[in-house]
């Protein structure tokens, strides 16, 4: 039963803190006095209580628990200021950093740590709450510097990340300050620079023969503990080197500020000590109280608002009855699913049970009217989103999940049922969450997964409690495990080190059998005459990989007939036309080196009986390149009659086979192919013709700098197609008669925040 808190227990914890609480006393008065807040927001106050909340606001450094009762009081303002609250202005005043902005007290204590002059390296781990991103543009103002990298786990991050900068009042100095890039290549530098990347992107960049900013003064590096491969989110890994690829970044740009959980750890510490890096815990803070029912047994709930009564012996009569319960308060919900197919099948109870009627909002039936005319009504998402019913995991198209998170941040969505993707690149609005499983997949959620989906509750500025509301009682369980430490493999001898990075490792931390081999590295990069620039690049690849591929493509160049068939195939793919013969010799070298599975199975298959002269790989691309992301999936659609399941195999083509894993090993071809023809001519190898537009395409799935930023930003193929360059103001305005209504509002605002 939800209990109220007391002023006498608030007024208990401030006796007893004395002059100098440590943060455990600290966070005990955090979390009482937002729960205190979150019982009387809505009762009549006089003006007694409000000195009262307001002096325990300021007492427990987050006055912004004060600030948060006017949406819920019609007038909270002090008509007779005594000496306590002048106090409690003049505090807020301390509290403020560059632009007025407001800090609460322990953000303000990290934010006063940054001095010029200073190291100024930080480890940060604090709750999802905490606000550690609006604290770093807020560092970034203060420190004034010239070049800073901000490096985010996915594409829907930086694209949020991007947004902010161009459309948030308080970051306004920043967009006129910095020229701001989210691109690997960079035709030009300003004075300062602000570089969004993903750990993949900012290796890229590191990669490029240009002059370019290497200075860096700031570097961020958000979610780090990824360079564990340990703590891989999703069902489904979007490239199974993920850690790899932060573990390099943070090798690269080692100036940071990092974002992470952390225990004792001697391979993470040791980390930590040799960088110079000062770690900050402050994980007790929780800005927003979390409130834990168990729903996996009786349920006998109030808190004044939400009232649950339930005695169901079946987990999906109970998630009837806490949707209709949560809903009959006009709230909304998040819904923990362990995979994609738990997200459907949870989302058809709901269709089926008939809990949500058909919603009737112009935004939602804009992309409704989009989605029907490309994909079908048929769609499991399409019927979700008439109900009011949101799906979110990592096989639906970008710009759909991004407006799904949209339309339920504005309240048109009422559930929203998502993977461990809502820990990644999702910011969501919701008082509440129904955890159905303690799974991620076919792994039990570690400690760190479950706080870190329980954190989802709630937001900061908007809710002073979050409800987690758990119908699997192992949930509850693994939240109170001991969470075990993140390890940094480059820092533990007993660790066998990966091809990739062995060459960086430093040998106090490798065992006989990898320093063996990097020897045997070192032996083979100096043997095969390939240059220390062109080893440099795809760094995601091994040496020895790179070797067997060159090898590969010396054997192809010799044979003329296969020779002709690979430039046939190059000539064609500046025309966005796949050549079939000549793709399958590219793939016929890349073979030996590919070590995931999906695509490997994909480059191997080439059906039963003759079926198929290419491989499947080759046949996807080809309608992907011939007729966008629809084109494939009707054409899946059209062979196997299941719709959801076509979209499903699509999305994971597209977004993870081919963008993550096909550019990697087509990029590691093109730069050897070019590598090896510029020495048998004596050419630049710039002027050497490759896959550089097939890559382009692949990876952002546009041309042209704006493009690009654009499709990351989240935005259909018809207005990617209208910013490429090269086109005549026909062609575009050709392009632009062909938006449907959705599409035009997707314009307008793309069009708004990228040229005001």
């Amino acid at each position: 039963m939800y209990t109220k808190p007391e002023p006498i227990d608030i007024i208990r914890i401030l006796n007893n803190l004395g002059e100098n609480p440590t943060l455990d006393q600290e966070s005990e008065l955090v979390s009482i006095v937002c729960k205190y807040f979150d019982c009387i927001k809505q009762e009549y106050l006089t003006q007694a209580d409000l000195k009262f909340l307001q002096y325990i606001a300021r007492t427990s450094g987050i006055p912004q628990f004060y600030e948060m009762l006017a949406k819920h009081q019609q007038d909270t303002q002090i008509i007779e200021p005594n000496i306590g609250t002048i106090s409690n202005y003049i505090y807020d005043k301390y509290l403020e950093c560059v632009d007025g902005r407001k800090l609460h007290k322990y953000q303000k204590r990290i934010y006063d740590l940054f001095e010029k002059g200073k190291t100024n390296r930080y480890f940060l781990s604090a709750s999802t709450s905490f606000g550690k991103t609006h604290l770093l543009f807020d560092i970034i103002q203060k420190m004034d510097y010239t070049n800073v990298v901000l490096i985010f786990p996915t594409i829907a991050l930086l694209a949020e990340n991007l947004e902010r900068v161009y459309t948030e009042p308080n970051l306004a100095s920043i967009k006129s300050k910095y020229t701001i890039h989210t691109l690997s290549d960079v035709d030009t530098f300003g004075e300062k620079n602000l570089f969004i990347f993903t750990p993949e992107r900012f290796l890229s960049y590191l990669e490029k023969d240009t002059n370019l900013v290497k200075d860096f003064h700031f570097v961020f590096i958000d979610e780090i503990y990824k360079i564990d491969n340990d703590y891989e989110i999703d069902d489904v890994q979007k490239e199974n080197e993920r850690d790899i690829a932060y573990r390099l970044a943070s090798f690269y740009a080692l100036d940071p500020m990092v974002d992470v959980s952390n225990k004792e750890n001697d391979s993470f510490n040791k980390f930590l000590q040799l960088n110079n890096i000062k770690f900050l815990d402050y994980n007790a803070i929780e800005i927003v109280s979390k409130d834990p029912i168990a729903a996996y047994r009786k349920i006998n709930y109030n808190d004044g608002k939400l009232v649950i009564n339930s005695n169901q012996r079946s987990k999906k009569a109970t998630f009837i009855t806490l949707i209709q319960d949560i809903l009959a308060v006009k709230e909304n919900t998040l819904v923990y699913c362990y995979s994609r197919s738990q997200t459907e099948e949870y989302a058809k109870i709901i269709l089926t049970e008939q809990i949500l009627p058909v919603q009737e909002n112009t935004e939602l039936q804009l992309l409704l009217d989009h989605i029907g005319n490309l994909y079908g009504t048929e769609w499991i998402t399409y019927k979700c989103l008439q109900h009011g019913i949101g799906l979110h995991h990592g096989l639906l198209p970008k710009y759909i999940q991004k407006e799904t998170i949209n339309l339920f941040n504005a309240g048109i969505l009422k559930v929203l049922l998502c993977t461990t993707t809502i820990t990644e690149g999702v910011n969501t609005s919701a008082k509440n969450l129904i955890v159905l499983n303690s799974k991620k997949g076919n792994k039990t959620l570690k400690p760190f997964d479950a706080k870190n989906i329980a954190g989802r509750a709630g937001r900061f500025m908007q809710h002073y409690s979050g409800r987690i509301i758990v119908l699997d009682r192992e949930f509850d369980n693994v939240v109170k495990e001991e969470e075990k430490p993140i390890k940094h493999k480059n820092y533990d001898k007993e660790q066998n080190k990966t091809n990739i990075e062995l060459t960086l490792v430093d040998d106090e931390f490798l065992n006989e059998s990898d320093k063996n081999n990097k020897n045997k590295i070192k032996d083979a990069i100096f043997d095969s005459g390939i240059a220390s620039e062109i080893f440099d690049k795809y760094k995601m690849i091994g040496a020895l990989d790179k070797i067997v591929l060159f090898h590969k493509i010396i054997d192809l160049v010799k044979n003329p007939i296969k020779l002709q068939q690979l430039q046939n195939c190059v000539n064609k793919s500046m025309y966005n036309i796949l050549d079939n013969d000549g793709f399958e010799q590219v793939l016929d070298c890349i073979k030996p080196i590919i070590n995931n599975q999906k695509l490997g199975e994909m480059a191997n298959f080439y059906g039963t009986k003759n079926e198929w002269q290419h491989s499947l790989l080759t046949i996807c691309l080809n309608h992907y390149l011939k007729d966008g992301f629809s084109g494939l999936f009707k054409y899946k659609a059209e062979k196997t009659g299941n719709i959801d399941q076509s979209m499903r195999d699509t999305s994971e083509f597209v977004y993870n086979i081919l963008k993550y894993q096909l550019v990697k090993y087509l990029g590691a071809f093109n730069l050897l192919y070019k590598y090896l023809i510029s020495l048998e001519i004596d050419a630049p190898i710039d002027d050497i013709d490759g896959f550089d537009k097939l890559l382009s395409k692949l990876e952002y799935n546009a041309y042209s700098s704006k493009a690009k930023i654009v499709s990351d930003y989240g935005c259909t193929n018809n207005v990617i197609s209208y910013f490429e360059d090269n086109l005549s103001d026909t062609e575009r305005n050709n392009i632009k008669n062909k938006f449907d209504p959705y599409e035009k509002k997707q314009f307008d605002k793309i069009t708004k925040w990228m040229y005001e």
